[in-house]
């Protein structure tokens, strides 16, 4: 018993050092991302650049040969005379422009999903056969002339910056969520024929758990690539492809939780005292199935990063102009003496993830102490 509880402070002091350690890290990869804008790329004229092509990290050359008034690459230079340093700062930032939203995209998905699939499951919510034939209709209309009719408008919006592919997202959902008027209009129509308003019920569990086998049963990377070779490189488009195909796992997550806190005295009680069903998943269930899903967030953005690197390595990630990690350990395959272009990215990319995952797994530990 003794030597057990020597052994545990040290192991507790061992992890806070690693805590802080990932979280000063994290406060500075931040700090980089904000402050990218204000460090130009460019270093100097076009022939100071041509003459510093691929120039080596840490090297007494670069100091002999460093005319007065240009800058010095401690970290080398690339294929096309640019300092790795500033790409590397100029990376963050493009890392979480990605991931950042990305996540959050998956993680609303994720929440809707998985708590209507938890909370409501396949025997509580009831639809008139008149609303099952205006459903297909209303889908089908709505993405026709949402984001059918507008894929192009949606194409260069997104080609042109992620704001841009935003707000041209949000106008396409407005769009199509004008279908659900005539949808309407049918369903009251069609109700007023006896066979039309017979109820059924609304299978909402199995429909999403169904979903998230279907979109599991391939590979993320798979699914991602496949997409993104057809959309081609834009940032707003990885975001919004990445974001669709990475809710699986915190709509998994809610739906635990779901099903966990529907069978609380407190959500009985509110039920019991008539509080609609609508009103009690929002206000009671959400919020108390949201520690699991941070954690998920913390992990997922750590992935998406990673997924970033690697789609911008293969070609299909963010277009050419942008500063990538992984565009530029792709340099290295045209020199492969330029073992700087992947060290460095390669580095900074692993301790971003590892930050991360010691930031996620202190999380984890705090919140199984709370519960």
């Amino acid at each position: 018993m003794l030597i057990r509880s020597s052994r545990f402070p040290a192991r507790s002091v061992v992890r806070d050092w690693f805590f802080w350690l990932a979280g000063a890290y994290l406060g500075l990869f931040v700090a980089a991302a904000l402050l990218a804008g204000w460090l130009p790329l460019e270093s100097g004229s076009v022939q100071s650049e041509l003459a510093h092509l691929r120039k080596p990290p840490f090297g007494s050359a670069a100091l002999v040969e460093r005319r007065p008034g240009e800058p010095l690459h401690w970290l080398g230079t690339d294929q096309l005379g640019r300092d790795v340093g500033i790409i590397l700062v100029h990376g963050c930032r493009t890392a979480l422009l990605v991931s950042l939203p990305a996540m959050s995209l998956a993680v609303g998905i994720g929440l809707a999903l998985g708590g209507m699939a938890g909370y409501f499951g396949d025997r509580t919510v009831r639809i008139s056969r008149a609303a099952w034939l205006a459903l297909p209709l209303v889908v089908l209309g709505g993405y026709f002339y949402g984001f059918y009719l507008r894929r192009e408008l949606l194409r260069a919006a997104f080609e042109q910056n992620a704001w841009s592919g935003l707000q041209a997202s949000l106008t396409s959902g407005l769009v199509a969520s004008l279908a659900l008027i005539p949808g309407f209009w049918l369903t009251k129509g069609l109700q007023r024929m006896a066979w039309f308003r017979h109820r059924t019920w609304l299978p909402v569990d199995q429909a999403v758990l169904r979903t998230i086998e279907l979109l599991s049963s391939v590979p993320n990377l798979v699914l991602v690539l496949l997409l993104a070779s057809l959309t081609g490189p834009s940032l707003g488009l990885l975001v919004l492809v990445t974001g669709l195909t990475y809710w699986t796992e915190p709509a998994r997550l809610v739906r635990a939780e779901i099903l966990r806190i529907r069978a609380l005295p407190y959500v009985e009680s509110a039920r019991a005292m008539g509080a609609p069903e609508a009103y009690i998943l929002l206000r009671h269930a959400l919020p108390n199935a949201l520690p699991p899903v941070l954690v998920a967030f913390t992990f997922g953005v750590g992935r998406l990063m990673a997924l970033e690197s690697t789609l911008s390595f293969l070609g299909f990630g963010v277009p050419p102009g942008t500063p990538s990690w992984g565009r530029m350990i792709n340099g290295m395959r045209t020199n492969p003496e330029a073992w700087w272009l992947a060290v460095f990215p390669g580095a900074v990319l692993c301790a971003t993830v590892l930050a991360l995952h010691v930031c996620s797994d202190r999380l984890l530990r705090r919140l199984g102490r709370r519960h």
